[in-house]
C-alpha cells in the first residue's frame, strides 16, 4: 500500500517538479551563436563574428599562443564572455556617443542586456569555474590586441 502511495505523488508531484525547474531562467552561454537578451541582432553579429574569429585562430595571435582549442570548455566561456561583454559595451558606448542609430529597421538595446553579460562573467570567470590564469592571461591579450588595432570590434561602428 506505502508503495502504491509513493507512486501515485511522484506521478502527480513529478510533472510540478519539472514545471518548477524549467520556469527558472537559464543562464546565457557564450558561445557565439545565441544573442544574450537585449543586443540587437545585427550588432550581435558582428560582435560574435570577431570573437569566434579571434579564438579560433590556430595559426598566428593570442588564441593560437595559449592553443585556445586545448582549454577546458569553462575557460573557453570565461574568455567568450569577456570578450563579448567588451565588444558589446563598445558598440553600446560609440552608438550612445554617435546619437540615434541610423540603420535603417534597427532594433535598440533593452535594459537588461549589460545584466545579462555581467552574470555570465561572474559565472563563467570565478575562481572556481573558468577564472583559471590560462583565460585570464588570453583575455588580457586580446584586450591589449585589440587596443593596439584602435579597438576590439570596428566594424560595430558601422552604421
Amino acid at each position: 500500500m506505502r508503495l502504491h502511495i509513493a507512486t501515485l505523488l511522484v506521478c502527480l508531484l513529478g510533472p510540478l517538479a519539472v514545471v518548477g525547474c524549467s520556469s527558472s531562467p537559464r543562464l546565457w552561454r557564450p558561445h557565439g551563436f545565441a544573442s544574450p537578451p537585449g543586443v540587437p541582432s545585427d550588432v550581435w553579429d558582428v560582435c560574435a563574428n570577431s570573437m569566434l574569429s579571434d579564438t579560433s585562430r590556430i595559426i598566428t595571435g593570442p588564441s593560437h599562443e595559449v592553443d585556445f582549442q586545448s582549454m577546458k570548455p569553462f575557460e573557453q566561456d570565461c574568455v567568450r564572455a569577456e570578450y563579448l561583454r567588451s565588444c558589446l559595451a563598445e558598440a553600446y558606448q560609440l552608438e550612445r556617443a554617435q546619437g540615434p542609430r541610423l540603420r535603417p529597421n534597427a532594433v535598440s538595446w533593452s535594459a537588461d542586456w549589460k545584466d545579462t553579460l555581467d552574470d555570465a562573467v561572474d559565472k563563467y570567470c570565478d575562481d572556481e569555474g573558468g577564472g583559471t590564469p590560462g583565460a585570464r592571461g588570453l583575455v588580457r591579450a586580446l584586450n591589449e590586441k585589440a587596443e593596439g588595432s584602435g579597438r576590439r570590434c570596428i566594424p560595430c561602428t558601422v552604421h
